[in-house]
């Protein structure tokens, strides 16, 4: 008499054991980490803004490469760090969780890191045309339609 024993199922993923989880969120939470993470990422909008923007007094003459040099740094972490939660919140939107998308976010928040260490002019002038040129590939490729 043989006897045949269960089929053992193996344990499941990190990965899924994590989207199992995230699925399983109550909506109320779910909107409210949505909400979280764009209410940040609004703030650290009006940040660069605050960082791009000189002080001055009207009629007083600025001089703009100075501020950007003392600016800079800051500006482009905080850029950096826009990107990586752009990442994040992307994540809870349908349709927007794509490796391409990630790869593109990421290469942002890596152009922008090193934007912010590196004061050399003519590395920041390529910094700026492949920053350039991904947006052009990011509105043709994903805002064609509208």
């Amino acid at each position: 008499m043989t006897t045949s024993t269960p089929a053992i199922k193996p344990p499941p993923s990190r990965l899924r054991r994590y989207a199992l989880r995230l699925a399983l969120l109550p909506p109320l939470l779910y909107l409210l980490i949505c909400l979280l993470l764009y209410m940040f990422q609004a703030s650290l909008i009006y940040v660069t803004a605050r960082l791009a923007t000189p002080d001055g007094a009207a009629g007083q003459s600025i001089d703009m490469v100075a501020h950007f040099e003392a600016t800079r740094r800051r500006f482009f972490e905080v850029l950096g760090l826009y990107m990586l939660l752009a990442l994040a919140a992307n994540q809870f939107i349908p349709g927007f969780g794509t490796l391409e998308l990630k790869i593109i976010a990421l290469s942002y928040s890596a152009l922008f890191v090193t934007a912010s260490r590196v004061a050399n002019t003519n590395a920041q002038r390529v910094i700026a045309a492949i920053t350039l040129g991904m947006t052009v590939y990011y509105c043709w490729r994903y805002m064609a339609g509208i």
